[in-house]
């Protein structure tokens, strides 16, 4: 199936492991993945979507998967034994990463902070969260979404003025401070 551009499993079983995926795929569209990882030789560089919310087996993304310069949407919502996020630097266009209650997550790789192109981050439910990145230059970022993430204690640096966030959920987190960097005056007479 070397010419197969969408691949989309609903609840179909698989007995075996997984031993390879077509390199020209431009969704994959997997809801409870139930394997740990995708195969080690897949090596997406059109790939343009990657939804797998749910799946609770896999630990990491694979040992290959890089040079995705067409990326835009990565969903691991629930991916809840997801302990690593690799390097998002050969993902330049890579807008929208929802990491949404990825429990095991302590931490989220530099590169994260550094993509411009980045609109919607959601974090939300990682408790056992501690690390961001160190700096952020998230110019186009409309939402961010920290929610529940109760040991994430800092809020990275502010390299770029983020003139387009509409939204900054940070309810429930052990962040002290970080409106100074915002800008934000709160008006609390009610």
């Amino acid at each position: 199936m070397k010419n197969l551009k969408c691949f989309k499993n609903r609840d179909a079983p698989c007995s075996a492991e997984m031993e390879s995926l077509p390199n020209n795929l431009r969704l994959i569209d997997w809801p409870h993945f139930p394997f740990k990882a995708l195969p080690l030789d897949f090596d997406p560089k059109k790939l343009v979507k990657l939804n797998m919310p749910g799946s609770s087996c896999m630990l990491q993304l694979g040992g290959t998967f890089k040079s995705c310069r067409y990326l835009k949407y990565i969903n691991l919502e629930s991916c809840s034994c997801l302990q690593v996020v690799p390097s998002l630097s050969e993902f330049p266009q890579l807008q929208e990463l929802n990491l949404k209650d990825c429990t095991s997550l302590t931490g989220v790789d530099d590169s994260v902070g550094h993509h411009k192109n980045l609109v919607v981050l959601s974090l939300a439910g990682c408790h056992n969260l501690t690390v961001l990145p160190g700096a952020i230059a998230w110019k186009n970022a409309r939402e961010i979404n920290l929610y529940h993430c109760s040991k994430l204690k800092t809020f990275p640096d502010i390299l770029e003025e983020m003139e387009s966030v509409t939204c900054l959920e940070l309810f429930k987190t052990a962040i002290t401070d970080c409106l100074h960097q915002f800008h934000i005056s709160l008006d609390l007479n009610i």
